[in-house]
């Protein structure tokens, strides 16, 4: 924060929450409480990245701000412990089909390309 260069504290801010948060993930089945102690923290320095650095550009691509907003959707939505988010689609025989559908039972997505 003392630093005066905003491009150097918005790396700076969305580096530390990544550790943060890489911290949480390592932790989550030994530590619960310090899991979720880094989780939070990761979880503010996201947003305080995306609020106040969201224009500042990354060493190779994109913006802190697309970065960090990337990162706060995973914590809030895609975590282990989250409900997954609605996937609605066709199988490989053209049936459409809900995530909701298969609620309960295990789910393996293969995403692949026709073009």
């Amino acid at each position: 924060e003392k630093h005066a260069d905003r491009q150097v504290k918005g790396n700076a801010c969305l580096a530390l929450a990544q550790v943060l948060k890489a911290r949480a993930d390592e932790a989550s089945e030994k530590d619960a409480k310090a899991a979720d102690k880094a989780r939070k923290q990761a979880e503010e320095l996201f947003s305080q990245a995306a609020e106040k650095y969201a224009d500042v550009k990354m060493p190779f691509r994109g913006t802190v701000g697309d970065k960090a907003k990337g990162e706060l959707y995973e914590i809030r939505h895609l975590a282990v412990g989250k409900p997954a988010p609605e996937v609605e689609g066709e199988d490989q025989d053209g049936k459409k089909f809900k995530l909701s559908d298969y609620k309960g039972k295990v789910v393996l997505f293969d995403f692949w390309n026709q073009f």
